[in-house]
């Protein structure tokens, strides 16, 4: 089991997915359950604790089933966050997990926010380079605990790679 964070724009959906294909594992994003929800904006405990149980009860099934999971989610604070939230709740399952931080720069952030073109991406791009700061910041390793923190500007096969080996399958 791995989870996957970062900031917002840093390419956690799309690495994601990638290792969930190459491993043949589920890949579980937590912001399908923020949208299921119709939560946007600021995020509340209470919403935080729901959308977690759901996926982590997503997570404990495929295990069940025998299967792999791959989960990605935004870093937006520094402990006790939704990542350590997580990690927490997984061991408490007994579920072995890896976690892999992904921080690229600024400017790769806003970057790939433009060319994504998402219209609530789009309408404050220096609200959105402030956003991108504070998430890096949360990735320091004071904040963030036991991870693997990579730069993914790496073509994504090649992080894949890196990840299956570094973790196995």
């Amino acid at each position: 089991m791995v989870l996957i964070t970062g900031p917002g724009g840093s390419g956690k959906t799309t690495l994601a997915g990638a290792l969930a294909e190459r491993l043949g594992w589920d890949c579980i994003g937590e912001d399908d359950h923020w949208v299921a929800h119709g939560w946007g904006g600021l995020r509340t405990p209470a919403q935080e604790a729901e959308v977690q149980a759901e996926v982590v009860d997503r997570v404990r099934a495929a295990v069940a089933a025998g299967r792999g999971v791959v989960v990605e989610l935004i870093l937006y604070r520094p402990p006790p966050s939704p990542l350590t939230a997580y990690q927490q709740a997984l061991a408490a399952h007994g579920i072995a997990h890896a976690t892999i931080a992904l921080r690229p720069d600024v400017d790769t952030i806003v970057d790939r926010l433009r060319t994504r073109g998402r219209p609530t991406d789009l309408a404050d791009l220096d609200r959105r380079r402030w956003d991108a700061l504070h998430q890096l910041r949360c990735l320091d390793p004071e904040h963030l605990g036991p991870a693997w923190v990579i730069d993914p500007t790496a073509p994504v096969p090649t992080l894949v790679d890196e990840i299956v080996a570094r973790f196995g399958s």
